[in-house]
């Protein structure tokens, strides 16, 4: 009976080494290895590797024992074992792979896992300053990848790197301009800086400049950007129109983007492991959440301008549809390159081109507009904002222009043409004894405002007149019809437009204001 509880007790104390061997394994073989002492941990036993046999780790740190001591047919094989199992660091494993290749005189094999290694993002210095690569350093092959993996840019990065420096620029003028608008001119431009720096992570993932020390830490910083894109321009608009809203309406928009600018931030300042955390990070940085997210922004935008265009100019509305079809263009080249991507035909860097083009032609389109009118950059004062090259040409000398502007003026004021409901540019022109151009002309530059904005302050004002008057017994609707608008809609848009208020509220302002005096 002793012997058996004594027999127990060593196969209990067996197994609890076994055990304690199991899980302290990779400390080992990572200290052994650490200090040069490899030959002191192998070979393993069998039942060690029993234990370990899945785990990508254990084989990955056996290799590296096993190169140590110069057993490279094994290290090969260990490094195989921990590639199927699915080891993360893959470039530290190719090197390997590759240094292994190399030992064995597998110099064909050696270079496909160098190419490896640098598509994995590891260093050409590695290979270079390593003499354990000497033996490839006479191969035309082995020096040309490594050229090629050397960061560099080209005429494409080139350029794309100098139209994001331009919006850089543009971003600073929008920002920091204090005349007009100033909210609709920050949001424009931080929509012009987010743009900028999507095009400067493209720019430095293809020179490779961006897996550089620091230039690392914004390698995925394009991800979270793109869902800032689509509320930045709807809130342009917003602003533009002067549209209100509460900021924490505005915070909500901006939600998936400090979601996903957070998961950006934390994986570099703190590097999580938590399956969880991966597994969310990897939902929020899916690529359709991105492009159903700029399809849902580009809709509500383009439902917006289709609203609000009745109550500004054709310019306006011209301005705006350019920069929603930049911004369409830019979110289709992204739905199509993630559609396309799953086949085998897909050319993935020509279309990375395309993605570039549209953005490059945003910021273009953005700063053309303000060199040609510079009043973009103090708001949105451009009720002409082809003015300039609209009427580069014209034919309407000073002389001409200030007698049309007075006959102008006597229309509206002494004949209250403007009460006319079916009133027309065309019509107008024709009382003023000239062209429609000409008629635009005189509006545009020397009122500052569109045809219809230029009638709509002179009906404004008269009904104002007919809503303050105690003797009009006309009622509201009665009032917009003879002011010259032919619906309560555009007739209520317009005065609150002007005054910030319906015609009602404006009407009991009014009247008890007069009471109080």
């Amino acid at each position: 009976m002793k012997f058996i509880n004594v027999l127990l007790v060593y196969v209990f104390l067996f197994c609890v080494n076994l055990n304690a061997q199991s899980e302290d394994i990779l400390l080992v073989l990572k200290n052994n290895y650490e200090n040069g002492t490899s030959e002191n941990i192998l070979p393993l036993s069998e039942d060690v590797i029993a234990l370990n046999v899945n785990s990508a780790e254990f084989w990955f740190l056996k290799a590296l024992c096993e190169d140590q001591v110069g057993d490279f047919a094994a290290s090969k094989n260990s490094l195989i074992k921990s590639e199927v199992n699915g080891y993360y660091k893959q470039s530290r494993l190719y090197y390997y792979l590759a240094k292994a290749e190399l030992n064995l005189d597998n110099k064909e094999a050696s270079l496909a896992y160098v190419e490896k290694a640098l598509g994995r993002r590891a260093k050409p210095e590695l290979f270079e300053n390593d003499e354990a690569f000497s033996g490839l350093s006479d191969s035309v092959a082995f020096i040309k990848l490594l050229e090629s993996y050397k960061p560099a840019l080209n005429k494409w990065t080139g350029t794309f790197l100098f139209i994001a420096v331009q919006g850089i620029i543009l971003f600073f003028v929008l920002f920091f301009r204090k005349k007009g608008n100033t909210k609709a001119n920050r949001n424009l431009g931080l929509f012009v800086l987010s743009f900028s720096i999507i095009l400067l992570s493209y720019v430095g993932f293809k020179s490779l400049y961006l897996y550089e020390y620091p230039l690392i830490y914004f390698r995925k910083l394009w991800i979270p950007i793109m869902f800032a894109l689509g509320p930045l321009l709807l809130f342009y608009v917003k602003d533009l129109f002067k549209i209100k809203y509460s900021s924490r309406f505005k915070l909500g928009h901006f939600s998936l983007f400090l979601i996903a600018f957070a998961f950006y931030a934390s994986f570099h300042l703190l590097d999580p492991k938590n399956r969880i955390y991966n597994v969310a990070m990897d939902i929020v940085w899916y690529e359709w959440v991105k492009n159903v997210q700029m399809l849902i922004y580009f809709v509500l935008i383009y439902k917006l301008v289709k609203k609000a265009k009745d109550n500004v100019g054709p310019n306006v509305v011209k301005w705006l549809h350019y920069m929603m079809y930049a911004y369409a263009g830019f979110v289709l080249s992204f739905v199509l390159y993630s559609t396309l991507n799953n086949f085998e035909f897909f050319y993935r860097d020509g279309w990375d081109y395309v993605i570039c083009l549209f953005i490059s032609a945003s910021i273009l389109l953005i700063g053309l507009f303000g060199l040609v009118q510079p009043q973009i950059f103090w708001g949105f004062s451009i009720v002409g904002a082809l003015n300039v090259i609209k009427y580069e040409k014209s034919g309407l000398i000073p002389s001409l222009a200030a007698e049309l502007k007075q006959k102008l003026i006597e229309l509206m004021v002494d004949e209250k043409v403007y009460k006319q409901n079916n009133l027309n540019l065309e019509e107008l022109s024709s009382l003023l004894g000239t062209t429609k151009h000409n008629t635009s002309q005189i509006i545009n530059e020397h009122f500052n405002e569109n045809f219809f904005d230029f009638l709509n302050d002179f009906r404004i004002d008269e009904a104002k007149e007919l809503l303050l008057d105690i003797d009009c017994k006309m009622t509201i609707s009665e009032i917009l019809y003879e002011v010259g608008f032919n619906n309560k809609v555009t007739f209520n848009s317009a005065f609150k437009k002007r005054t910030g208020v319906t015609p009602t509220q404006y009407r009991i302002q009014m009247s008890q204001r007069s009471r109080a005096i």
